[in-house]
């Protein structure tokens, strides 16, 4: 490497030398386009690359060499909207650009210095010859197009009609809603306008009294709530909102502080005038009232009468189940109140014993069984729960994790005080109890004698169950076991054949 270098300045020097004696010779510029290798004669020889970016430069006093690549700054091309195409057909002008841009919309704006003038165009799209084309008609005022991939919302066209104001916008423009405020200095003034909307001549049109108020509109793809209309008339108060707005309920809170205190008003709605209207008397206390799409919970009322206590809620609430609980923090502490409901002056009302410990009240559609009262005497377990509680089952489980281990009492029912009593002889082991509105059957019992037999057995009583037989478990081949079975200490058991195949056996209800 050494020798190379010692050329390379030779090289060097002669070039000088030349320069000295001659201003004949010059060299404007080259490029060297690959390659390298090496260069020689009999005496000398110079090896090389060519065009690496790390070449660097060589000079001395007079001349240098830069080598490296050429390099030039190359501007990055970022995707927009298309090319928009503007010509004039007759009484119309035709918008165009390439179909296959698409999630484009069309704008326009009469003052191209007013950035919030720009408002969605919501005439139809055709393709023609590849070109997504709107045909709009030319007015004499000048206005701008353009294409966004974040559209603004449709304009309003707002006119006079007699004693009625008239509001518009493109029947195209789909999923907005007409709102008004009567204070544009509140935001939180804005509330939806419920009046149908008619199309005509391509419009979504709606038709509003002109009042001597000033009324500001505008379009949302979020509707705000209604407004309600409250008036007093006698000993009543009259709350009314648009008939034309579905969906909505009514709520009452007897306290503007407390977000958990709505209720609804189960009151009826009357349709008078194109207006929901509900009717309620006046009562002592300030009440507040709203519009929800999703109503909240019922409220209960809770007195004192004598040794008992009286809840009651709107009749008109249909689905409804009582609950109570002794403790609120504990989830799983909620049991049904199976108490008789009646109506009282169109309340559904319960009335229940008072007791000396806190008791918690609340309405459900989803009840949980009743409580379960499970008490010794002598070698009995007397397990009771409130009467009437239609539709529940008491269950017995003496494996209390595994969940498939529950199995229905066949003992009947008998009603004390108002209880549902169930009396069980105590075991030597444990069991657990409850209550199910889907019970399953009696416990099956198999086993050997010595005569060659099999007695199958379950308690008794047990109406409305039969004995079938199967010989594959997963097979759908259940057949019903004729032999009548004989009830032999509180057991009904049906005796049958050994069998050296597999058999097996349930039962089935009805």
């Amino acid at each position: 490497m050494t020798k190379r270098i010692a050329i390379l300045f030779l090289l060097c020097g002669l070039c000088v030398s030349l320069r000295a004696q001659s201003d004949d010779f010059a060299i404007d510029w080259f490029s060297l386009d690959s390659g390298g290798g090496t260069s020689s004669d009999d005496v000398y020889s110079l090896s090389g690359t060519v065009g690496q970016p790390d070449a660097g430069e060589l000079s001395e006093a007079v001349f240098a060499v830069t080598g490296g690549f050429w390099a030039a700054a190359v501007e990055a091309v970022t995707s927009g909207p298309p090319a928009l195409l503007i010509t004039r057909v007759g009484a119309n002008l035709v918008l165009s650009w390439s179909a296959s841009a698409t999630g484009f919309y069309l704008e326009v704006n009469p003052d191209l210095f007013q950035p919030g003038g720009w408002h969605f165009i919501s005439q139809p799209i055709s393709v023609v010859n590849g070109l997504n084309t709107v045909t709009v008609p030319a007015s004499g005022a000048m206005e701008y197009y353009r294409l966004t991939d974040t559209p603004n919302l449709p304009r309003l066209a707002i006119t006079r009609a007699g004693k009625n104001v008239v509001v518009s916008w493109p029947a195209a423009a789909t999923g907005y809603f007409l709102e008004q405020n009567l204070d544009m200095t509140r935001s939180t003034g804005w509330a939806f306008v419920a009046s149908p909307v008619v199309v005509s001549n391509g419009q979504n049109t709606v038709t509003l009294p002109a009042s001597g108020r000033r009324a500001f509109y505008r379009l949302t793809r979020a509707a705000t709530s209604l407004v309600l209309n409250i008036t007093r008339s006698g000993n009543n108060v009259i709350l009314s909102w648009p008939a034309s707005a579905t969906g909505y309920f009514l709520e009452e809170n007897l306290s503007a502080n407390q977000p958990e205190g709505w209720a609804l008003v189960r009151s009826p709605v009357v349709v008078a005038k194109n207006l929901n209207t509900v009717t309620l008397p006046i009562s002592g206390d300030t009440a507040y009232f709203r519009l929800a799409q999703t109503p909240s919970a019922l409220v209960l009322k809770i007195a004192r009468s004598g040794k008992n206590v009286i809840v009651s809620w709107p009749a008109a609430a249909t689905g409804f189940f009582l609950e109570q609980n002794s403790n609120p923090s504990n989830p799983y502490g909620w049991s049904l109140v199976g108490l008789a409901v009646t109506n009282v002056n169109g309340r559904s009302t319960v009335t229940i014993p008072a007791s000396g410990s806190m008791t918690f009240f609340r309405l459900t559609q989803n009840p949980a069984p009743p409580q379960l009262n499970i008490v010794r005497a002598g070698t009995n377990a007397v397990i009771s729960w409130t009467a009437p509680s239609t539709g529940y089952y008491l269950e017995q489980n003496m494996e209390f994790g595994n969940p498939n281990s529950w199995l229905f009492v066949m003992t009947p029912p008998v009603v004390t005080n108002g209880q549902n009593t169930i009396t069980l002889p105590l075991g030597g082991f444990s069991t657990f109890y409850r209550l199910t509105p889907t019970p399953h059957g009696p416990a099956l019992r198999f086993e050997l004698t010595g005569t060659n037999t099999a007695v199958i057995s379950w308690p008794a009583p047990s109406t409305g169950y039969s004995l079938q037989r199967n010989a594959a478990i997963g097979a759908n081949t259940w057949i019903s076991v004729t032999n009548v079975p004989v009830e032999i200490n509180s057991r009904k058991q049906v005796v049958l054949p050994f069998s050296t195949t597999n058999s097996f056996f349930r039962l089935k209800y009805p």
